[in-house]
């Protein structure tokens, strides 16, 4: 047999007495001393052999190997009270034939990767690692309390033909939780019992009416601001519905004329590179119409630039007063919502002291990819990834944020 080391195994305090070795695995056989007491009668001395059994158990991989441990499980006989018994084993995880040190491994990384990716590497059947993370999640679910942030983030992600509530401390860049459902009476359900929920004192949130009803119903004090973004959003897809309808009615040779102008006209005028802004130059000055959109898109957006409430209230209403008759049908999405909305957009310039969605919407991405990958998890599963993912991450930036006490310099030590 290949001299190994007694500590391989460490911290295990299984004896190696055997060892075979693969290409891609490593089997060791190994047992584990005889008791001295009986557990029974708790008689010393009189406890002898009585049988014996093979078991094959998982352990952690080894140099990128799996590990097999095949243990010799004894039986053994109490002469003095005539009893059997096999003695415990506080290291195996037996209920799913592997050591407790890889179940905890398969748990902690089961949070971030896929059920299929962590069997592969450690040698386990999928459904394993799926009972075990599923188990796993059940019991950490009641012992999840989140409390109330100071910035609150809502939003919704579509998955599984419903929408899902997504909430998310913005400050932290933590999510808070993931909801089934984007309801009224779910959201407000889940919010009503939100610790320290008085301490919520900005609420960004898309507009979706529902999340505006809820938070002035719960939170009336805290300043609700509608995620900028999702406003600028809406002034590009007006001006690129335009854009499509110029298009549309050129003839196929004028229509070459504007090869890529789809990526131009989106960008920020301040973005465009010396060569790239004269393209654009001459594609407004051959197409008014698409120069007059493009202006007012630029226009539009510039509002976001300026420092003060009243400041940006004030060039709206120029920038509103500037449509032409032809031209409001066109802006019309845009435009009546920002009459439907006037409160909650201004307060980004007010109350809402500059606060956005924009980490609610990337973790909206993150949720997605990891269902992608998880082919199709159920809700639960997912919240529980999505959920522990990210307190893992917490603990992590948490860790990178605690500050080193500054040694000394040399000039400055006596």
């Amino acid at each position: 047999m290949t001299t190994l080391p007694d500590n391989i195994l460490h911290p295990l305090k299984a004896k190696i007495v055997g060892f075979h070795e693969e290409e891609n695995e490593y089997s060791f056989q190994v047992e584990y001393p005889d008791p001295v007491i009986c557990p029974n009668c708790a008689v010393y001395g009189e406890v002898v052999r009585f049988g014996k059994k093979e078991m094959k158990l998982r352990d952690l991989p080894l140099h990128g190997r799996w590990v097999t441990l095949w243990l010799i499980r004894r039986r053994f006989l109490c002469r003095a009270c005539n009893g059997t018994f096999s003695p415990a084993l506080p290291e195996m995880a037996e209920g799913h034939r592997m050591t407790k040190r890889l179940s905890d491994y398969i748990i902690k990384a089961a949070v971030g990767r896929t059920n299929s990716d962590v069997g592969r590497e450690v040698g386990v059947d999928e459904a394993i690692i799926r009972k075990l993370f599923r188990d796993h999640a059940e019991a950490q679910k009641g012992r999840y309390k989140p409390s109330a942030p100071r910035v609150l983030g809502i939003d919704e992600l579509y998955l599984q033909r419903t929408y899902r509530c997504v909430l998310t401390n913005i400050e932290e860049e933590t999510i808070i939780d993931l909801l089934e459902s984007r309801t009224k009476p779910q959201v407000t359900a889940y919010l009503s019992r939100l610790k320290d929920r008085k301490d919520i004192e900005i609420v960004c949130m898309d507009m979706w009416n529902p999340y505006r009803e809820v938070a002035k119903a719960l939170m009336p004090d805290a300043a609700i601001v509608v995620d900028k973004f999702h406003i600028q959003r809406m002034a590009n897809e007006a001006m690129e519905k335009i854009r499509k309808g110029i298009k549309a009615g050129l003839s196929q040779h004028r229509r070459r004329a504007l090869k890529g102008d789809r990526k131009l006209m989106l960008m920020r005028e301040h973005d465009l590179s010396p060569m790239n802004r004269m393209v654009v130059d001459t594609w407004l000055n051959q197409f008014p119409e698409l120069g007059a959109a493009y202006r007012l898109k630029e226009e539009f957006l510039n509002i976001w630039n300026l420092e003060n409430e009243s400041d940006a209230k004030e060039e709206y209403r120029r920038w509103h007063s500037s449509l032409t008759p032809e031209e409001r049908p066109q802006w019309a999405p845009l435009t009546t919502a920002m009459s439907n909305w006037e409160a909650e957009i201004f307060a980004y310039f007010g109350d809402g002291k500059r606060n956005t969605n924009a980490f609610t919407e990337s973790f909206n991405a993150k949720i997605r990819k990891a269902y992608q990958e998880g082919n199709g998890y159920s809700f639960e599963v997912l919240r529980a990834k999505v959920l522990f993912t990210d307190v893992m991450q917490r603990k992590a930036r948490r860790v990178e944020q605690v500050k080193v006490k500054r040694r000394p310099r040399f000039d400055e030590l006596e």
